[in-house]
């Protein structure tokens, strides 16, 4: 599996592991087995044509970017793309309002594979099969992202020189940095990040081809996971903006806020450990259980959950 990029010699592997394993990169032989082996640096100077992905179970990959010493191009990607983690971003907004909350497996609805289509369309920049309403949206999206690839340009320009221009990913798979609670962590895709020329500051942008808005991103808890996705994957950064977009409501579907790693960092990584700690709890313990703790809530989310039929607190 490979990932191009538009300069890929310009990446250098770094480091492989997988879980608390550490692995020699040439032969793929655990190094080290001890909890603290998560991270073993190679550093043999080598790059490549392509970006490649080898053959390691759950294994993580990391790259830095030539030049640039401090590591400020440095995510960590999870070999996963497009997998879903069970207390992903995605998840964590309505596993806060009821931890007991899981998705229906199984099914996909017509406006969930809609929206993959568009996703994949954004990202390859490719139309075909798509009407024109959902060719619009597309653009629309790739509008506003090209907005945030010249605002992340405007940051390094002055008034001698042109601004330089933003390294930026589509559809990357990132990880929180794992606390010492190491259940307390999740991996999920973004859709699109870029970060300035000094490494100071990034932009992410999340789509949503659906219909109705989301929660505003000051308090989104998937944005919230995303900034901290970029302030563990990135040390230089300093401040993240988080844009959700919804083509289908024009500029009303438009939110965005700035956070800070010194005054936001720890706020968001506590709110977003709990709720995965308490959903967690819940889906180990069962929700009987859950309920005698008064944990679950039946609220209008319980609609999109598979426990529906059988949870007790639909009952009372």
């Amino acid at each position: 599996m490979k990932h191009k990029y538009k300069n890929p010699k310009d990446f250098k592997i770094d480091h492989v592991r997988a879980g608390n394993r550490s692995y020699d990169l040439e032969s793929l032989a655990v190094v080290d087995d001890s909890p603290s082996a998560t991270l073993l640096r190679i550093n043999r100077g080598k790059y490549f044509d392509d970006y490649s992905f080898i053959g390691v179970e759950n294994y993580i990959l990391a790259a830095s970017k030539k030049g640039h010493s401090k590591g400020i191009c440095s995510p960590i990607i999870h070999p996963h793309r497009g997998g879903h983690h069970f207390h992903g971003p995605s998840s964590l907004d309505k596993k806060a309002t009821c931890p007991g909350f899981s998705s229906k497996k199984g099914e996909t609805s017509e406006a969930a594979k809609e929206g993959t289509l568009l996703h994949e369309a954004r990202e390859n920049k490719n139309f075909t099969g798509l009407n024109e309403e959902q060719e619009t949206c597309v653009l629309y999206a790739l509008e506003e992202i090209d907005g945030l690839r010249t605002w992340l340009k405007s940051l390094t320009a002055t008034d001698v020189r042109k601004g330089i221009e933003p390294t930026c990913w589509n559809e990357v798979t990132l990880e929180m940095l794992r606390s010492s609670y190491k259940s307390l962590y999740n991996f999920g895709t973004v859709d699109w990040f870029g970060i300035s020329g000094d490494g100071k500051t990034a932009a992410v942008a999340d789509t949503k081809f659906g219909k109705y808005p989301v929660a505003p991103a000051e308090t989104n808890l998937q944005g919230w996971n995303y900034v901290l996705y970029l302030f563990d994957n990135f040390p230089m950064l300093e401040n993240v903006m988080v844009r959700f977009i919804s083509p289908r409501l024009g500029d009303k579907g438009i939110t965005s806020h700035v956070f800070n790693r010194k005054s936001d960092y720890y706020r968001l990584r506590e709110k977003i450990e709990t709720v995965i700690h308490v959903a967690a709890f819940v889906a180990i313990s069962g929700l009987e259980v859950a309920q005698a703790h008064d944990l679950l809530n039946a609220t209008f989310i319980c609609r999109f959950c598979e426990h529906k039929g059988i949870c007790p607190a639909r009952a009372q």
